[in-house]
C-alpha cells in the first residue's frame, strides 16, 4: 500500500483534474489579496460599518422624540457616512491598479470622513459653511476615486459601469445634499 499523500501533490495535480485546480485561481489581479489593495479597502469598511452603526443608534436614540435633525443625520449616517463609503472603498479596492501607493486611498478616507463630519456638524448646528465646504471635500474625494479607476479596464464591466454610476449618482446628490443641509440647518 503506497504512504499517504502519494503521488506528490504536483504528480497529483497533473493529471485529470488539473484543469479544475487551475481554473479556480483569479483571473483578475484585483481578485488577489495581497499588499497594499487588502490594507486600502479595510479602513473604508470599518469606517463605513461604523457610520451605519451610528446612523442606527441614532435613529434608535430620537424614536421617542422624533425630529428632522435626527431623521436626517440617521439616514446621512447610514447612506452617505456609512453604505457609500462602504462601496466606494471596496469598488477602488477591486477596480484600481494593484500597485496604488497608500497615499491616495489614505487622502480619500480623510477627505471623505472629514467631509462627512463637516456637513453632519454644519447641518446640525446651523453653520452653512461648514455644509459648504465638507460638500467641497465630498466632491473633489468623489474625483479621485474616479480617477483610481480611470484607465481600467475589468472582466467585470457591469460591475465597473455601475462603480462608476456610484460615483455619479453621488456627485450628482451633492447640491440636492447641499440644499437639504442648509434647510435643516436654517431651521
Amino acid at each position: 500500500m503506497p504512504p499517504h499523500g502519494w503521488p506528490p501533490r504536483n504528480e497529483r495535480l497533473r493529471g485529470r483534474c488539473r484543469h479544475l485546480v487551475t481554473s479556480a485561481r483569479p483571473t483578475h489581479p484585483a481578485a488577489t489579496l495581497e499588499g497594499v489593495r487588502t490594507n486600502s479597502a479595510w479602513p473604508f469598511v470599518l469606517l463605513g460599518g461604523g457610520a451605519v452603526i451610528a446612523g442606527g443608534l441614532v435613529a434608535a436614540a430620537s424614536s421617542v422624540a422624533p425630529s428632522a435633525h435626527a431623521s436626517w443625520a440617521a439616514g446621512y449616517l447610514v447612506l452617505v457616512a456609512g453604505v457609500a463609503q462602504i462601496l466606494l472603498g471596496l469598488g477602488q479596492w477591486f477596480f484600481s491598479n494593484p500597485k496604488v501607493p497608500t497615499a491616495p486611498w489614505v487622502v480619500e478616507l480623510t477627505c471623505w470622513n472629514l467631509g462627512n463630519a463637516a456637513v453632519l456638524v454644519g447641518a446640525l448646528v446651523g453653520v452653512e459653511v461648514s455644509i459648504d465646504i465638507g460638500s467641497a471635500a465630498l466632491v473633489a474625494t468623489l474625483v479621485l476615486f474616479a480617477a483610481a479607476t480611470w484607465r481600467t479596464v475589468s472582466e467585470r464591466q457591469l460591475l465597473l459601469v455601475g462603480y462608476r454610476a456610484l460615483i455619479i449618482v453621488l456627485v450628482l446628490s451633492v447640491p440636492a445634499g447641499v440644499l437639504l443641509g442648509r434647510t435643516l440647518a436654517s431651521k
